[in-house]
């Protein structure tokens, strides 16, 4: 069998789909299915380093229009690759997230829809263009043969929001890197927080700085606690992700609130953070906060949990399913709320003790060797 897979998010290994992708290479290559049939991967740019299987392919499919924009995604999805897929005469196609592409019945095709964030909340499609595209792939969604979601909560959008019948849809957990259950020896973990100006024991918050990951109710409920008479016993704050320009409606003004509320002394803006250097930061944290309004998976509450961090954590979305009782749970609208659990989780040790060992007890429940041999026996069926 020839089975085709659209690897284009190789090239981006900091976005979450660049990591679903390259994890799920390295997990397929050492599996049996990976080295059985013949795999056929579609990208551009250039092929990630590996010591990658004899039997895998890699296509490198160019679009005419080269600027990396909305056209660009739109015309390599829905031309230049089934174009291609076709050629080759692929059996079945695997897309390792939502897309534009549609093939003809010939060409078994399998989709990987992440979530359906613009369905939920229509300000992030802004303008003509990012409409146009998004209705292309909601039909790229509907025409695919068979769909796979990372959570319950994805395959309940699909069916609720887009009318997806449920024996369509097959849910498939993503896994967990191996580098946030591996313990960083001192020397190591001392040089990246030096890196970043930092000492161990900081509240921790990551997974970026979209206005739905509501880093402003965590500032606010931060700034609560530090202006009350438990301001003492408050760690800094330390929040990492790509800073944007101000004015952009789907982004947090993080500096700007910080600057308002008068905690710039108290808050540690880190900007983006390598993946390398990811692992250091949730380990030296006291507890990570993470009060997002939507999740299609959560991937960095899992980080923390592999990493035997702590978590403050919203049910919103596919958190519920994913935290289990493993989490101190917040209204993702009650900033009194979270600022009590600030307060809780920063005092008292024994919260902290269990919520780790819960938190690893669900961690253990994930991998990538996991995700992608139930992905593999979807395309191989």
């Amino acid at each position: 069998m020839k089975i085709g897979v659209n690897a284009s998010y190789f090239q981006k290994p900091s976005t979450g789909i660049g990591v679903v992708t390259l994890e799920f290479m390295r997990a397929l290559a050492v599996s049996r299915e990976g080295q059985l049939n013949e795999w056929a991967w579609y990208y551009e740019g250039e092929v990630p380093a590996g010591n990658w299987p004899k039997n895998w392919r890699f296509v490198r499919v160019a679009a005419w229009w080269t600027r990396d924009d909305i056209p660009h995604r739109y015309l390599w999805e829905r031309f230049s690759l089934p174009r291609a897929v076709e050629r080759d005469g692929c059996d079945v196609f695997f897309s390792l997230y939502q897309s534009a592409t549609i093939f003809p019945d010939s060409i078994r095709h399998v989709m990987l829809v992440h979530d359906l964030v613009p369905k939920r909340f229509p300000e992030y499609l802004r303008n003509i263009r990012q409409r146009l595209h998004y209705q292309a792939i909601l039909r790229g969604i509907n025409q695919a043969s068979s769909l796979l979601a990372p959570s319950q909560a994805t395959k309940h959008d699909l069916e609720s929001l887009m009318g997806i019948p449920e024996t369509k849809i097959t849910v498939v957990p993503l896994g967990i890197a191996q580098s946030f259950g591996e313990r960083i020896e001192t020397k190591i973990s001392d040089s990246v927080l030096a890196r970043f100006k930092l000492s161990p024991g900081y509240l921790y918050h990551g997974g970026g700085l979209e206005v739905r990951k509501n880093t402003e109710l965590l500032l606010r409920a931060y700034a609560k606690v530090l202006h009350s008479s438990e301001s003492t016993i408050l760690p800094p704050l330390v929040i990492s992700g790509t800073i944007y320009a101000e004015g952009n409606p789907l982004a947090t003004p993080v500096q700007a609130i910080v600057k308002e509320l008068g905690i710039e002394s108290h808050v540690r803006l880190l900007g983006w953070v390598p993946d390398a250097d990811l692992p250091a930061l949730y380990q030296g944290a006291l507890a990570f906060v993470y009060p997002s309004r939507y999740e299609g998976f959560g991937l960095p509450v899992l980080e923390a949990f592999a990493s035997g961090t702590p978590v403050i954590s919203t049910t919103e979305g596919s958190l519920a399913e994913l935290v289990g009782e493993a989490a101190l749970i917040v209204s993702p609208d009650d900033a009194d709320e979270l600022a009590a659990a600030l307060i809780s989780i920063s005092t008292d040790k024994a919260l902290r003790d269990r919520l780790r060992r819960q938190g690893n007890e669900r961690a253990a429940a994930y991998s990538w060797s996991r995700f992608t041999g139930i992905v593999a026996s979807r395309l191989l069926q």
